[in-house]
């Protein structure tokens, strides 16, 4: 017996919470991940070194998602609600942009703190998020996407 639409679609979920925004970083030439961090809008990967020192940046990640699948199609859609803290004194200014993982897809509206992000600038795994819409202390992101199906092992599948 073949499983449920929805019995397959939870693990998905969780996977896809996690690819997509499992961690975030502050770019800047001084950061402890070296010029790496100059270099994430053009990479296609994450190296370890600059996920554990994004991941000391940030706390209290919650995520909320919303996808919508479908019977037939190459693609689905979804939103997601992600609250975070930046750690620093709170009221305290964020001096640098902050990057979250985002692969494919196509990303309909960024709303950051309440704010649209009318110019959103990604490369192949990252979105950069503006430091001057982020605020030291909670942070709200909500994305709207669209993505297509894979067969690579990462994101939602289709067979």
């Amino acid at each position: 017996m073949r499983p449920s639409g929805r019995a397959l679609l939870k693990p998905s979920l969780i996977l896809l919470a996690v690819y997509l925004l499992a961690s975030c970083t502050h770019v800047s030439k001084n950061d402890p991940s070296g010029d790496k961090a100059l270099d994430l809008m053009a990479d296609k990967s994450l190296s370890q070194s600059v996920a554990q020192w994004r991941a000391s940046l940030i706390s209290d990640v919650r995520y909320e998602l919303e996808t919508t699948v479908s019977e037939t199609g190459d693609a689905f859609s979804g939103s997601e609600l992600v609250d975070f803290k930046i750690d620093g004194p709170k009221g305290g200014m964020v001096e640098k942009d902050l990057m979250i993982d985002f692969r494919g897809g196509e990303i309909h509206k960024l709303i950051v703190n309440g704010e649209k992000i009318e110019k959103v600038e990604r490369g192949p795994l990252f979105v950069r998020l503006p430091a001057k819409n982020l605020k030291v202390w909670a942070n709200r992101i909500e994305i709207h996407y669209t993505h297509d199906y894979t067969h690579s092992g990462v994101g939602l599948h289709r067979f």
